[in-house]
């Protein structure tokens, strides 16, 4: 997430006049994901997928990450709430594979 954080500040700042506390609001929203790693583990610990612990999980989070940045990608001029969605889920994604 630290490597996204300064183009996306600048391209808040620059191009969508966005303030501070919704700043704030987007970074936030990407770290949250984090406290939810613990859960990710247990959901993927006790509920496996075709007899599978991590692989199907893995492959979940990993295209919830790609599809999300992709969405982000082609959008032509997201807005700030485009942006803190699509970011949330996107860490989310990653965060799922990650267990």
């Amino acid at each position: 997430t630290s490597f996204i954080r300064t183009p996306l500040s600048y391209y808040m700042v620059h191009e969508l006049g966005v303030q501070p506390d919704e700043q704030n609001v987007v970074y936030t929203l990407t770290m949250l994901p984090w406290s939810f790693k613990l859960f990710y583990g247990f959901i993927s610990d006790n509920f496996p997928i075709n007899g599978r612990r991590r692989k199907p999980y893995f492959t979940l989070g990993w295209t919830i990450y790609c599809v999300s940045n992709m969405i982000l990608a082609f959008m032509e001029r997201p807005n700030f709430r485009a942006i803190s969605f699509l970011l949330f889920i996107s860490i989310n994604g990653l965060i799922f594979s990650d267990v």
